[in-house]
């Protein structure tokens, strides 16, 4: 942002915290971050999310044990309201930057009988190998990136063809201007967000609403779903006989 005072013209640009920054801000808040979720209302809203998911077929068909990613899975949030709205069993995937978060994501998975694998890494660099996931989903971490379309990108990676990219993001408002203050965040435009997950390989990309009753949750929030696009064969044409096939 610009702006001219007198004479002088002043620029005003964000700048994104560094990862061990982030890192240390989030394990800070790891011990009342679950609270602060139930509090203003995202524990209900993520159930109510994934229950219109269910009810939309938005999320495939998952199979019984299918592993399912949690990229800044925080403290487990998000993947506790996919596992108990989810008639069929998963198992959870989770990186975060966070050590700290982690140690309360795995606490709260275990105490639900989730089988749950952990790591601490950024979701730029995902270590797993390509087309690993039945479902890779997110919720509030990609505006924390200086790019937000590297870790689209990363997810979509990572995604089996066919399979569901499901990303909740701050969008642009009143609430998320006043987060950002803290969390140095950067509020995202739905239709941006649209455009680079069909940019990352994704086809049927469709808005949700978070939660469908009055919230700050909702206030704040936009959920984006999309399909990796199938891989084609490609086409063979091989002389029999004298016929093509």
């Amino acid at each position: 942002m610009d702006m001219t005072l007198g004479t002088w013209r002043v620029s005003i640009q964000r700048m994104p915290p560094t990862s061990a920054e982030l890192a240390a801000l989030y394990d800070r808040a790891a011990h009342y971050w679950q609270n602060a979720l139930r509090r203003l209302g995202f524990l209900r809203a993520y159930a109510d999310l994934f229950a219109r998911l269910q009810d939309d077929g938005a999320l495939g068909s998952l199979p019984h044990g299918a592993w399912a990613l949690d990229c800044g899975i925080g403290t487990a949030a998000f993947s506790l309201a996919l596992a108990e709205q989810l008639v069929t069993p998963v198992r959870i995937q989770g990186v975060d930057i966070a050590p700290h978060m982690l140690d309360q994501a795995q606490c709260a998975l275990d105490a639900a009988g989730v089988p749950t694998d952990l790591r601490c890494a950024d979701v730029r660099d995902l270590p797993f190998a390509d087309q690993t996931f039945a479902l890779v989903m997110s919720a509030y971490m990609l505006e924390h990136l200086a790019d937000p379309r590297a870790g689209l990108r990363e997810m979509a990676r990572v995604l089996r063809p066919g399979a569901v990219l499901l990303v909740v993001v701050t969008r642009r408002g009143i609430c998320g201007a006043l987060l950002s203050l803290k969390y140095r965040n950067a509020a995202l435009d739905p239709a941006a967000l649209v455009s680079w997950m069909e940019d990352a390989g994704l086809a049927d990309v469709r808005q949700y609403a978070i939660t469908t009753g009055p919230s700050v949750a909702r206030w704040m929030s936009v959920a984006c779903v999309g399909r990796k696009k199938e891989e084609r064969p490609c086409c063979s044409y091989i002389a029999v006989s004298g016929h093509t096939v």
